[in-house]
């Protein structure tokens, strides 16, 4: 029987983004998911970098996407539109305002006489003011008061141990019905060092993540559960009943 040599490459997509569902690359020049790469602003993406992982288990190598910064020429012609946009807006702005500020050539006119009177009335009205603010500021220092202030209980912070952090987005995959195996590794690389143990961990290091033909044929029965019976699913032997029916 010949031996199964089909390599696997993960993606890793450097300074740009993966989109949604990128899956792992078959060839060392990952030209199978170079759709799938969104560049950083204002660079194009312009090919992969192998890094081979001899001691991965999972991975033959890693692509790292490679960029390289767009012409300036480039770069103007793809945001013309915006440019002319915020020119045209600022020019509007600017009459705008210059319409609203101008000033009035219509405003009335008071008489001496009247303007006399004002005065006047404003005088005794500060003066009555002042007369008024100096009583309630003797009055309100002699019923000054110290204020207590309010003592609150101390919250108490819990915090979970990694192999309950670790469960917890186990089955949060699990029950998302996750196809895609990067998910699977990133989480247990996240946790390997921390000593994490348990059921769940075990299963995840020597049967989800034992091989790609293992992974395969694990997801491909994983799929034809419901998203109701998933979600039901809290325990390793109830995921692996579950598996055996489909």
């Amino acid at each position: 029987m010949a031996e199964y040599s089909e390599k696997h490459f993960s993606i890793d997509a450097a300074e740009g983004e993966k989109m949604d569902g990128c899956p792992y690359s078959l060839y060392e020049d990952g030209h199978d998911v170079k759709d799938y790469i969104i560049p950083p602003k204002g660079y194009k993406f312009i090919g992969f970098k192998c890094v081979m992982l001899p001691e991965n288990r999972i991975y033959n190598g890693k692509l790292v996407a490679q960029y390289e910064k767009e012409p300036l020429s480039n770069r103007i012609k793809s945001n013309l539109k915006y440019i002319i946009v915020g020119v045209v807006a600022l020019i509007i702005i600017g009459i705008i305002i210059a319409l609203v500020s101008k000033p009035s050539n219509n405003k009335p006119k008071t008489p001496k006489k009247q303007k006399v009177e004002e005065v006047a009335q404003s005088s005794e009205a500060i003066e009555k003011q002042e007369n008024t603010e100096t009583k309630t500021v003797t009055a309100d220092s002699i019923s000054e008061t110290v204020a207590i202030p309010e003592v609150t209980p101390t919250e108490t912070v819990v915090s979970s141990t990694p192999d309950e952090m670790f469960k917890q987005e186990f089955w949060g995959l699990i029950h998302q019905g996750m196809l895609q195996m990067d998910p699977y590794t990133d989480l247990y690389n996240k946790y390997k060092s921390e000593g994490v143990s348990g059921e769940e961990f075990e299963y995840l290091r020597l049967t989800i993540l034992k091989d790609w033909p293992t992974f395969k044929d694990w997801y491909g029965k994983l799929r034809k559960i419901s998203k109701s019976d998933l979600e039901s699913l809290n325990t390793v032997n109830d995921l692996i009943t579950k598996l055996n029916e489909q």
